[in-house]
């Protein structure tokens, strides 16, 4: 039997949903590699180098748990909800030292709305029962 088919759909879109940030953050890297001289030229905070290796962790880390999610490794049960929890705090926690208040801060609530939506929902994809006997195998 395929093995997609004894997965259970919360579990395939958790997988889904990490990869697709780990995507984001290679995106977030990506640009920021392109553009990293241009960058350097201005006074920004925090500084490019920092960015880059932030989005070089987030990318490695999301993918990671996105794989061992895959293999089926229990440990991911607590660890993704936790790195998404991290993850918020790293974003909004940038958003909120090194944006000075006005249009960039204007979405916040809205992106704090979202992580936390997903935090609640990985936690519950992964840890109800029916999802318990797919960590058994």
């Amino acid at each position: 039997m395929d093995e997609s088919q004894n997965r259970p759909l919360t579990v395939t879109l958790t997988i889904w949903g990490v990869f697709l940030l780990g995507g984001w953050n290679l995106g977030r890297l990506l640009t920021l590699w392109l553009n990293f001289r241009l960058l350097t030229t201005f006074a920004t905070s925090p500084s490019p180098l920092f960015r880059l290796i932030l989005a070089t962790i987030w990318t490695v880390l999301f993918w990671t748990a996105a794989l061992a999610l895959w293999q089926k490794r229990p440990f991911t049960r607590r660890a993704i909800p936790s790195i998404l929890t991290i993850y918020m705090i790293f974003e909004l926690g940038i958003l909120f030292l090194f944006t000075q208040s006005g249009p960039a801060r204007s979405g916040w609530l809205i992106s704090a709305f979202f992580y936390l939506l997903c935090i609640a929902f990985s936690y519950w994809a992964l840890n109800r029962t029916a999802v318990q006997s797919y960590f058994r195998d």
